[in-house]
């Protein structure tokens, strides 16, 4: 169970390895928690099944040159390079897309943690370019503004619960 004070509602999370995680707000009692636990059954049952078929869709990466990844519905190989290639701005990029491959930089990949969060970096900003011009046209025929859009690298969080308003009393 995770508490938090910035939490307003309950959730729940089922994580890759099958376990649950209760997220639910301060001052919440055991007895609100374990209503909505018992209340979300059904979804439990639902969502538990599915982490281990997802787990195997989507296998831990190791960031190894040759490892697959997908991006926009195809394949891109990871190819270990000796440097980092400055972008536009002169700024050295650790992941970058040339050419069909995914190209990381040498010295990133071997911190497997670094690797892992600009892989993520690279994923939300390259999200951030293609979504850039996408909207406006639709927007503009619907007439509507162009709405905010944010790119998230959002982990494992493949499913919620309906969630539950905590309110005070």
């Amino acid at each position: 169970m995770r508490i938090s004070s910035r939490r307003r509602r309950i959730g729940l999370t089922v994580e890759g390895d099958r376990s649950l995680t209760l997220h639910v707000p301060q001052g919440c009692t055991v007895g609100r928690a374990e209503a909505f636990v018992r209340g979300n059954r059904a979804w439990i049952e639902d969502k538990t099944p599915l982490s281990t078929e997802r787990r195997q869709l989507h296998p831990t990466r190791t960031l190894r040159d040759g490892e697959i990844h997908r991006y926009l519905g195809r394949d891109h190989r990871l190819l270990v390079v000796d440097d980092g290639a400055p972008d536009g701005d002169g700024e050295a990029m650790p992941v970058r897309l040339v050419a069909g491959r995914l190209r990381m930089d040498r010295s990133t990949a071997t911190d497997p943690e670094r690797a892992c969060a600009a892989l993520a970096d690279w994923y939300v900003h390259a999200g951030q370019r293609w979504m850039r011009g996408r909207l406006q046209p639709w927007a503009a025929r619907m007439g509507v503004p162009e709405p905010a859009v944010r790119v998230r690298d959002l982990r494992h969080r493949w499913g919620a619960t309906v969630p539950e308003t905590v309110t005070e009393g």
